[in-house]
């Protein structure tokens, strides 16, 4: 992907989430009560060493920041976690795989999540208008709906 391809795609993401922020949400019945704060994810493995001479400092909440073998590179990845009684029930405590699952993990690096050289931007319907002059301004060239305009969420 060239440079400007990419700031373009960078802007055009920034600007759809500026615009979104700026559409009114519907009022709710009742006030969202405030969560409490999970419990702060702790330092699992403060220096684990890779192949190829990089490095991962890993949480206990699966985020790993890997470390280039030379120079200041970091890249964040979010392990896979597994149930602490190896069921997959929802609401049951997570951990960390085997330490030799996570290093195999972190040195094959993360999936490609998305094509290359596209951008997906989800945005709320009834901003159309406002939207299709961004994209025109922007330099898209291609747009289309994912979901009908008969979904109700």
């Amino acid at each position: 992907m060239s440079r400007a391809l990419s700031r373009r795609a960078l802007f055009a993401i920034v600007a759809s989430v500026a615009a979104l922020a700026a559409v009114p949400a519907r009022a709710s019945a009742a006030p969202a009560a405030s969560a409490p704060p999970g419990p702060k994810a702790t330092v699992v493995y403060p220096h684990l060493e890779l192949p190829g001479g990089a490095w991962a400092q890993v949480y206990s909440d699966g985020m790993a920041e890997v470390h280039a073998a030379r120079g200041a590179a970091v890249k964040i990845e979010q392990l896979p976690m597994a149930s602490v009684d190896g069921t997959d029930a929802a609401g049951a405590a997570l951990q960390l795989p085997a330490k030799g699952d996570v290093i195999a993990d972190l040195a094959r690096g993360p999936a490609t999540p998305y094509a290359g050289d596209q951008v997906l931007v989800v945005y709320k319907s009834g901003a159309t208008p406002a939207l299709k002059s961004m994209q025109a301004q922007l330099g898209v060239d291609q747009a289309r709906p994912m979901f009908s305009a008969t979904a109700v969420i």
